[in-house]
C-alpha cells in the first residue's frame, strides 16, 4: 500500500490495455479459399480418367515389360524381353502380380480384352488422383493454401501429369507412393509420421522403382535435425521402421518371385546392380546416351513455365527469408529439395528418358506453387502508398498471366501428343474388332506382323485371342522381344530360359523372326510411311503400299512425321489451323507446316484367298 501508484498513462497501463486498432494496421483478412480433399480428388479424378482413355503408349517398355507379362498371365500368351529370363533376373512379377490382379477383377465383367487394358489404366488413375488430393490437403493444412491453390491447378493442367499418371511403369508406381509419402512429410514430427513415411517410401523403392529412394533423404535429415526435441527417439524410431518395412517387403517380394523363378532372387537388388555396376559393353547406356540437358528440355516441353518456376524455388526461398516473409527457411528448404537431387542425379547419368523423371513430377508442380505464391507474398507484403498498390495489382496480374499461359501450352501440348501419335492405338483397335469374330481364310493363330514399328505395338490387349504378333526382320539391329511358352504350366514358362536373350542388345536371327518371303507368314501387317510415301519404308521388306497385288490396304490413320515438319512449335503443340496460318505468315520458323505420314494397316490378299481356295477344294472332297 506504500507502493505508488501507477499512472494510468504509464507504460504498463499502456501493456495492460493496448489500445484499440487503428485504420493504419493491417484490418483482418479471413482464410483464402481452398477446396477441400472431396473437390480436389474428383476434379484430379476427371483429369486422370481423360488421360486413361486418351493417352499415348510413349515408350516400348511399358509394352514390353509391363503389359505383355500381364497378358500372359492373364491369358497365357504374350512377349518377354531378356529382363524377364532367369538368367538376368531384373523384373519382378511381384508388381506383375499386382496389375494382374486387377485385370483379373476386369475380366469378371469385361467383354473383352480391350475393356480390360482400359479399366486397368483407370484404376491408375484413381491411384494418381487419390496421391495428388492428399499432397494438396496436405499442403493446405501445412498453412499454406495459396501454394495449395496453384500446386492444385499445375497437377490438373500440365502434360507430364497427364503422361505419367496413367502410365503402367514403376516409375509411375513410385511416383505415386513418393507423393502420398511426401504428404505424410508435412504433417507434425511424431514417431508414428516417421514410420508411415517409411512403409510408403519401402514400398516405392521395394515394389516400384529402387532409385526412388533417393527422395526420402531430405526427409531423413530433417526428422532427425529439425524436428525439435526428441532427435535420438525419432531416429530409433526411424531405423526400426526401416528395418522391419524393409525386411517384410523384401522376405514377401522374393517369396513371390522365387515362384515364377524358381530360385530365390532380389529382383532390387539386380536392378541396383545392373545400372551400376555392369561392366563394359553392358548397362543401359548401350540403350542410348543423352546430353546433360535433355531433362531441361523435357521439363520445358511438358510443364513449360512451371518448370521454370520450380527450377527457382530455391532461390525464392532465399529472397524470402531475407525479407523475413518466410520464418521455416530450413524446413522448406527441405521440402523443395527432393526435386533438385532427383534432377541432379538423373542428369549426370548418361543414359536418359523420359520416365526416370516421373517419380518427382507432383514434386516439381509443388515446388513451382511455392515459387509463385512466395514471390507473391513478397511483392504484396509492403503496406500503404503509392507503389504498394502499384506492387500488389502488379503481382495479381503476372499471377494472371502466368496461370493462362500455362494452361494454354499445357492443352495444346496434351491435345497435339494424342492427335499426332496415338495412330498405333486406333490401327490396333480397328484390328481387334475386325478379328474378334473368327474369319474364313485366316491362319490360326492370325498372324500380325510388324517391322520397324515394333516399338509402338500397344500390346497383345489390341489382339483378340486367336491372333499373336510376330516380328518382320527390319533396319532394327537390336534384341527383340520372344514369346513366353504356351501350352506348358505357367512356373515352367517363367522359369525356362527363353533362347537368343542377351544383356547385351545383340540382335538374334531365328525362326521366330519373320523374313523373305513376308507374303507367305504373315495374314495382316502394320507399317508407317511418312510424308513422301513413294521412299521405300525399310530396305529389308516390301513396300506394302506399291505391292497391291498382294497387300490389300484396309486403313490408314494420321501420323504427324515430325522429322519433316518444320518448326518446333508445329511438331511439340496443337493449335487451330486458322491461328497457326497467322502465326505461320509473322514466325515460319517456329510454326511451320506440319507433315502427316500414315499409319496403315494390310491384309494379305494372296494368303486370304490361298486358305480360300483350299477350303474350297476340301469341301468339293467332300
Amino acid at each position: 500500500q506504500s507502493l505508488p501508484k501507477t499512472p494510468s498513462t504509464g507504460p504498463v497501463s499502456a501493456i495492460r490495455n493496448p489500445p484499440p486498432r487503428t485504420s493504419s494496421l493491417r484490418p483482418f483478412q479471413p482464410p483464402p479459399y481452398a477446396p477441400n480433399f472431396s473437390v480436389a480428388f474428383h476434379c484430379l479424378l476427371i483429369a486422370r480418367l481423360i488421360s486413361a482413355l486418351y493417352n499415348i503408349i510413349a515408350d516400348c517398355d511399358e509394352v514390353y515389360n509391363y503389359w505383355e507379362p500381364v497378358h500372359f498371365l492373364q491369358f497365357g500368351n504374350g512377349l518377354q524381353t531378356w529382363e524377364y529370363s532367369p538368367e538376368y533376373s531384373i523384373r519382378s512379377w511381384f508388381y506383375i502380380c499386382i496389375h494382374s490382379g486387377i485385370a483379373w477383377l476386369a475380366s469378371v465383367t469385361a467383354a473383352q480384352k480391350i475393356q480390360i487394358f482400359f479399366v486397368v489404366r483407370s484404376t491408375l488413375a484413381v491411384a494418381s488422383a487419390v496421391s495428388e488430393a492428399c499432397l494438396y490437403r496436405a499442403v493446405v493444412d501445412y498453412g499454406m493454401p495459396y501454394t495449395a491453390r496453384y500446386l492444385l491447378l499445375f497437377l490438373l493442367a500440365s502434360t507430364g501429369m497427364f503422361i505419367s499418371s496413367t502410365a503402367f511403369l514403376p516409375s509411375s508406381f513410385s511416383m505415386y507412393l513418393t507423393t502420398l509419402a511426401f504428404a505424410v512429410s508435412l504433417q507434425r514430427p511424431s514417431s508414428m509420421r516417421s514410420a508411415i513415411y517409411v512403409l510408403l517410401a519401402s514400398i516405392s523403392v521395394l515394389v516400384g522403382w529402387p532409385f526412388a529412394g533417393a527422395t526420402a533423404i531430405p526427409f531423413a535429415i530433417e526428422d532427425v535435425f529439425f524436428s525439435g526435441a526428441g532427435r535420438w527417439r525419432r531416429l530409433a524410431a526411424l531405423a526400426m521402421a526401416s528395418v522391419v518395412c524393409v525386411g517384410s517387403l523384401a522376405f514377401c517380394i522374393a517369396s513371390v518371385d522365387s515362384l515364377f523363378y524358381k530360385k530365390w532372387e532380389l529382383v532390387p537388388w539386380n536392378i541396383i546392380a545392373y545400372n551400376l555396376f555392369s561392366g563394359e559393353g553392358k548397362g543401359p547406356d548401350i540403350y542410348g546416351t543423352e546430353p546433360w540437358y535433355f531433362y531441361l528440355l523435357n521439363g520445358l516441353l511438358n510443364f513449360n513455365l512451371v518448370f521454370v518456376a520450380a527450377l527457382l524455388s530455391l532461390p525464392v526461398l532465399i529472397i524470402s527469408s531475407v525479407f523475413a516473409t518466410t520464418r521455416r527457411t530450413m524446413t522448406v528448404a527441405l521440402k523443395l529439395l527432393p526435386f533438385y537431387l532427383w534432377l541432379t542425379i538423373f542428369s549426370l547419368q548418361p543414359h536418359k528418358e523420359e520416365r526416370f523423371l516421373f517419380v518427382v513430377y507432383p514434386l516439381l508442380c509443388f515446388n513451382a506453387a511455392y515459387t509463385i505464391s512466395a514471390a507473391a507474398e513478397m511483392m504484396e507484403s509492403r503496406r500503404g502508398g503509392a507503389m504498394a498498390k502499384m506492387m500488389s495489382l502488379t503481382s495479381k496480374s503476372a499471377k494472371t498471366m502466368f496461370c493462362i499461359v500455362f494452361v494454354l501450352f499445357s492443352l495444346s501440348r496434351t491435345v497435339g501428343l494424342h492427335l499426332h501419335y496415338s495412330g498405333p492405338i486406333h490401327v490396333f483397335a480397328h484390328l481387334y474388332t475386325s478379328l474378334a469374330p473368327p474369319s474364313a481364310g485366316l491362319s490360326s493363330p492370325v498372324a500380325v506382323c510388324i517391322g520397324k514399328e515394333w516399338y509402338r505395338f500397344p500390346s497383345h490387349f489390341f489382339l483378340p485371342s486367336t491372333a499373336r504378333l510376330r516380328f518382320v526382320r527390319s533396319s532394327f539391329e537390336g534384341l527383340l522381344p520372344k514369346p513366353f511358352a504356351e501350352g506348358v504350366r505357367l512356373t515352367d514358362a517363367t522359369s525356362t530360359p527363353p533362347t537368343g536373350m542377351n544383356d547385351r542388345n545383340e540382335q538374334v536371327i531365328d525362326d521366330r523372326l519373320v523374313q523373305e518371303p513376308v507374303e507367305g507368314s504373315c495374314d495382316y501387317m502394320i507399317d508407317y510411311f511418312g510424308a513422301d510415301s513413294s521412299a521405300e519404308p525399310d530396305g529389308l521388306y516390301p513396300n506394302l503400299k506399291s505391292d497391291v497385288e498382294t497387300w490389300e490396304q484396309v486403313l490408314c490413320v494420321p501420323f504427324l512425321d515430325a522429322p519433316n515438319t518444320v518448326g518446333i512449335l508445329a511438331r511439340t503443340l496443337w493449335v487451330p489451323e486458322t491461328l497457326a496460318a497467322s502465326a505461320r505468315q509473322v514466325v515460319p520458323s517456329l510454326v511451320g507446316e506440319k507433315k502427316w505420314g500414315d499409319y496403315c494397316l494390310f491384309h494379305n490378299r494372296k494368303k486370304r484367298e490361298m486358305a480360300g481356295a483350299r477350303a474350297t477344294e476340301n469341301n468339293d472332297e467332300l
